[in-house]
């Protein structure tokens, strides 16, 4: 089926945007679902996916303000916006971010699926995943919302002190000035600094994927990383796009081949759609994912995943599970007080989960089959 991408101007509480999406085609009686990308990636994201999908779904993906070919995020009228609401605060990107998807879905999906009735199936991980959550937990909002499917999703975590020091670190970040010079002082930070400085951490692309992704069929290869094999013996090559090095490797632990150039790729994507606008875009976003949790307690006296008003189903590859975010502990967690919901109150939302082997944080990039089979199957 042909991949077509586009346009949309949305426009959510006065704040407007111009919304780069892509659109896979497919047959009419199949499932439509719209995939939501991680912090500061873009559509590209599920290049991997996508064929997994093809002709199984109908198949839509926008590029999140500051991201891929979107507009750049207003911060501060967003925060100006969303400020008023006490229920948004500290919270404000995020929300918006939940508005926006809705925003998407009634100016770009529903012309498309209306003469056949079809709900949307709404899916993503890590930030993806995390938005994913924020709209089932208000579904009453979304009559077109069929389920939802997150994967490692963000604010799994549990909330704490924490959380809050490093959501205070980011707000910091958020509210600087930002210049050209910056930009290679940003990617060092995401791609060669340890993310937080203790010996059992990684740069943030070191946790993307399970170190044997790529390598788990060979003979050779032990599924447990870290160098322990001869199939996993490689390091990413930190250069810009002009071969300058970025930084050196000394952070990353050895892993497979197919790793360490999907993090060099990631770099060189990184590189090309940033821009000194979307940093504090960027870093207001993760401050308001550290801080958020969708296992705290809300006035109602109930956990922020126990509202949850759709179908929906859990997901994470076992391996992601290292310091500082044990993100498939974290999920399987958020999965159980939902469960347990549901077993003191019939009428709440049904949830289901799958736990997938020899995988990390990025199921759609790890295991696109499997997943396409998940988001296409039988209905939750």
């Amino acid at each position: 089926m042909a991949i077509t991408r586009s346009t949309a101007n949305l426009d959510v509480r006065g704040i407007q945007s111009s919304t780069h999406y892509l659109m896979q085609d497919g047959p009419d009686t199949a499932p439509v679902i719209l995939l939501l990308h991680g912090h500061s990636s873009s559509v590209d994201e599920f290049q991997d996916l996508l064929p997994a999908l093809d002709g199984k779904a109908v198949v839509f993906a926008f590029d999140q303000p500051s991201c891929g070919g979107s507009s750049e995020g207003e911060r501060q009228k967003v925060l100006d916006v969303y400020g008023a609401f006490a229920w948004a605060k500290h919270y404000e990107a995020l929300f918006y971010l939940r508005d926006l998807v809705r925003a998407f879905v009634w100016t770009v999906i529903r012309p498309h699926i209306a003469a056949t009735g079809r709900g949307v199936r709404v899916a993503g991980g890590s930030l993806g995943g995390n938005l994913t959550l924020l709209v089932a937990e208000s579904a009453t909002k979304y009559p077109w919302l069929e389920a939802a499917y997150c994967w490692s999703p963000g604010s799994a975590w549990a909330p704490g002190l924490k959380q809050s020091l490093g959501a205070q670190v980011a707000r910091g970040r958020a509210v600087q000035p930002w210049g050209q010079a910056d930009i290679e002082p940003f990617l060092a930070t995401t791609f060669v600094n340890k993310a937080v400085p203790t010996d059992d951490a990684f740069p943030q692309p070191w946790y993307w994927y399970f170190d044997c992704w790529g390598e788990d069929s060979h003979p050779e290869c032990l599924k447990v990383g870290g160098g322990a094999c001869s199939r996993c013996q490689h390091q990413p090559k930190l250069l810009l796009k002009g071969g300058k090095l970025l930084g050196p490797s000394n952070n990353y632990t050895r892993m497979g081949e197919k790793k360490a150039r999907h993090i060099e790729g990631a770099l060189l994507s990184t590189e090309a759609r940033l821009r000194p606008a979307r940093m504090g875009w960027h870093w207001e976003i993760a401050a308001e994912q550290v801080e958020l949790s969708h296992r705290q307690k809300l006035t109602s006296g109930r956990r922020r995943v126990e509202l949850l008003q759709c179908p929906t189903m859990f997901m994470a590859g076992k391996e992601d599970r290292h310091f500082p975010a044990a993100l498939f502990h974290d999920t399987r967690a958020c999965y159980q007080m939902a469960l347990d919901r549901r077993s003191v109150d019939p009428n709440a939302a049904r949830v289901s989960a799958k736990w997938f082997d020899a995988s990390g944080h990025s199921l759609h990039n790890e295991r696109p089959n499997e997943l396409a089979a998940v988001l296409a199957g039988a209905a939750l």
